[in-house]
């Protein structure tokens, strides 16, 4: 079925179902319209009617024309049913009227059951004006207009009291009496069978369809030659073209039509254009990158070591140096041939692992290391490296492998391993060497500090307690000053042989720091007041007053740290400042910062502030004193207590020396 067929097939199952849905809106209609024709026709009935009965109520009752056997039959009620008597059936299609109730006083006049039905709904719908239903009649379907007739003042002259009626009447009769105003005397009835209306409708509905069905047909033909014009050959010309540009020839183009086929057949042009726009560049590029793997067959085969591709399932070489050349290479190849040049893979022997397998199975480079034997029969220590290779699903499908020979790196290791072995004994022995000459200089200071201690106290109480002329004064003073100093340098010599012993601790105790600062100002109370220099303190008032940590040891750092700075400033201030840095919730971070305005330090001598028996200036030593050991001291404290030290300082300006220490905080 060829696409000018589909497409005549799909316009007239369209058409087709499109014809049905306007058959059916216009079945609905033309039934609609004719009930709507009946029901005015009624209602021009009921009018002529009405008007007629109000004409002989105003005859009767305005003019008192006496009632007698002949104008009796000129009464409304009287009147109508002549008028339904003698043209009953008048248009010839059953359609008849009558001026029915529930009491007629002409049995001719009786209601029947559906008649009475509708009189029940008019009472119980005063406010209705008229009702047009359908109905069963001994199984004839009809509809029935009514419009209901109600009591009004000049009605009550006949229907009212039987007595006030005049006589003529109310000898006649014996019904229709005691009316009241607003009461429902009877209804309008007109009736048409439904069997009408259908034949109304069948007859204009065929004539309907016979013309709208010669209209589609017409519709159908214009489409179809439009169709076969416009759609059906521009489209076959478009499929013969791209049928001879896929399977002919390359350069052939569609002829350009207009309108919407014209955008079709410009489009494959372009599209044709770009196809062979990009075979040539296809061309192009298959031969750069031909170019491109003869270029990296000549980089790989200027490697000196084993390099290829093995594909991770059949474990062949498919890429390979010229490493390769000592095989056949019209021959598939396995990786385990190159490598150890047998015929089992690698993990044939069970303390060997296959590179392929742990890349397959960690898909991850790995880097193993086998032994091999060559072709001389001599063993060979190999350094195999894989790299995986994957497939967009995340599979391993190949690896690149290459082989290091490592057998003179390997023995190089050995003798190396084997001078370190030497090296480790000779580093013992001058670690006990030095561990010695540690415990010497603990013991002899301990020897040297107990005399010492004996000398500055004799010393001070002689200064004290005894009358001394000014030379021997002075002569004592010298001497409990050189003591003093020498006690310190025992004291640097003690501490740094622990510290270098690895056997100093630090404590964990409670303690106030503001109290600890005030202590320690205290002691350098007189040394500042004498050199006529100022010592400051300023603390954050954030920082918690009780700590955990070692007191005695930041004791001896602040101490260290004053005193050289009272030491090397010989006017200005001193500044001691701590800051909290840091606050957690059993945990404080202190900032300690000793800022003087003393002769500075050079840069040259900042690196090596910290080192051992080392001092900024070896001049200072003969004008200040001191071993250079208490900076190293302080270090090693601070870095116990996991913190960290620094200085800022500039020569002729001052020095700030920094440190921090983590404490614990206790909960208030």
């Amino acid at each position: 079925m060829n696409i000018q067929t589909k497409l005549l097939l799909v316009i007239g199952i369209s058409l087709f179902f499109i014809f049905i849905g306007v058959e059916l809106v216009h079945y609905q209609n033309t039934k609609q319209e004719i009930r709507d024709s009946l029901q005015e026709q009624a209602e021009k009935v009921r009018n002529l009617l009405m008007a007629y009965r109000h004409v002989q109520q105003k005859v009767f009752l305005e003019y008192d024309i006496p009632l007698n056997d002949m104008t009796l039959n000129f009464l409304p009620a009287y009147a109508i049913g002549k008028i339904s008597e003698n043209y009953s059936n008048w248009d010839a299609s059953g359609f008849s009227f009558n001026n029915v109730s529930d009491q007629p006083r002409n049995p001719d006049n009786t209601a029947d059951a559906i008649e009475l039905e509708v009189m029940e709904y008019f009472r119980n719908n005063p406010t209705e004006k008229l009702l047009f239903k359908s109905f069963d009649n001994a199984g004839e379907q009809y509809y029935l207009y009514a419009r209901p007739i109600w009591i009004e003042k000049h009605c009550l002259k006949c229907h009212d009291k039987r007595a006030d009626a005049p006589e003529t009447i109310s000898k006649l009769y014996s019904t229709a009496w005691n009316y009241k105003l607003g009461d429902l005397r009877g209804i309008l009835s007109i009736k048409l069978p439904t069997a009408t209306i259908t034949k109304r409708v069948w007859r204009s509905f065929k004539t309907d369809v016979i013309i709208q069905l010669f209209g589609f047909v017409a519709i159908f033909i214009l489409m179809l030659l439009l169709i076969r014009r416009s759609v059906t050959r521009p489209l076959e010309n478009l499929t013969d073209s791209i049928q001879t540009f896929a399977y002919k020839d390359h350069s052939h183009r569609a002829t350009e039509f207009e309108g919407e086929f014209g955008v079709l057949s410009r489009a494959f042009n372009n599209m044709a254009n770009k196809i062979t726009a990009q075979q040539e560049i296809l061309q192009n590029e298959a031969t750069e990158r031909k170019k491109e793997q003869e270029f990296l067959q000549h980089v790989i085969d200027s490697l000196s070591h084993p390099f290829y591709v093995v594909n991770a399932n059949t474990c062949q070489v498919e890429l390979a140096n010229l490493f390769m050349q000592k095989f056949d290479s019209k021959t598939s190849t396995a990786c385990h041939q190159l490598t150890n040049l047998k015929e089992t893979p690698c993990d044939a022997d069970d303390n060997i692992l296959c590179p392929l397998k742990e890349v397959k199975r960690t898909k991850k480079p790995v880097i193993l290391e086998h032994t091999h034997t060559d072709r001389h029969g001599n063993l060979k220590s190999i350094e195999i490296h894989g790299f995986p290779i994957f497939d967009i699903t995340g599979n391993v499908i190949k690896m690149i492998e290459y082989s290091l020979d490592i057998t003179k790196r390997k023995a190089n290791e050995e003798a190396l391993r084997n001078s370190e072995k030497h090296l480790s004994l000779a580093l013992k022995k001058a670690e006990k060497a030095n561990q010695a000459k540690s415990q010497f200089l603990a013991n002899m200071s301990h020897e040297l500090r107990t005399p010492m201690i004996a000398v500055i106290g004799y010393t001070e109480l002689l200064l004290e307690d005894t009358i001394l002329d000014e030379e021997q004064e002075y002569y004592l003073q010298s001497v409990a000053i050189s003591s003093k100093n020498l006690l310190g340098i025992i004291n640097d010599i003690l501490d740094a042989s622990v510290l270098e012993s690895k056997k100093m601790n630090i404590k964990t105790v409670e303690f106030q720091l503001d109290e600890l600062l005030n202590n320690i100002l205290d002691l350098f109370h007189k040394d500042v007041e004498n050199k006529g220099v100022k010592l400051e303190l300023i603390t954050d008032d954030n920082i918690p007053c009780n700590l955990i940590g070692d007191p005695l040891r930041i004791r001896q750092v602040l101490i260290n740290l004053i005193n050289n700075a009272i030491k090397f400033t010989n006017q200005g201030e001193i500044t001691v400042y701590i800051k909290l840095s840091k606050l957690e919730s059993e945990q404080v971070t202190l900032r300690f910062s000793i800022q003087d305005t003393g002769i500075g330090i050079s840069t040259k001598a900042m690196p090596y502030l910290f080192d051992t028996f080392t001092q900024a200036d070896n001049s200072y030593t003969r004008e200040f004193g001191g071993t250079g050991l208490g900076l190293t001291i302080c270090k090693y404290l601070i870095d116990m207590m996991g913190g960290y030290i620094w200085v800022d300082s500039k020569v002729g300006k001052g020095s700030t020396f920094n440190f921090t220490i983590v404490l614990g905080c206790v909960k208030s």
